[in-house]
């Protein structure tokens, strides 16, 4: 899915949400499907933000906003060294044994590229 396709969903999902004057059973209906639309795509999807996606819906965000982009080390593997980022941008895989300071540092290196616009 690209951008626009999730916006298009957004948009969907905020207008009928907002479109309820009181809180109702509507509502929360609404608001449970868009909360499993957010499951879904998640789990497809490393970079989905569901906060976000899901405070678009209640209208606490702008439609056309971007959500924070994270930076949490996941390491899956330290005999053969991989890892990742939460961001979805950055993988780290060396053959050979590698220590969590070793793969650290590598993605300190990231996410100080992060900081300076470069990924």
């Amino acid at each position: 899915m690209t951008r626009k396709d999730y916006e298009a969903i957004e948009y969907a999902l905020y207008s009928r949400y907002n479109s309820y004057p009181n809180p109702s059973v509507q509502l929360g209906v609404v608001y449970g499907v868009a909360c499993d639309i957010a499951f879904e795509l998640e789990k497809t999807n490393k970079a989905f933000d569901r906060e976000h996606f899901l405070a678009i819906v209640r209208g606490e965000r702008e439609l056309n906003s971007k959500p924070n982009r994270k930076h949490e080390l996941i390491i899956t593997c330290f005999h053969d060294a991989m890892a990742e980022c939460s961001c979805g941008k950055w993988t780290y895989v060396y053959p050979g044994l590698r220590t969590r300071a070793q793969i650290e540092e590598h993605f300190k290196m990231h996410t100080r590229q992060g900081k300076t616009g470069a990924n």
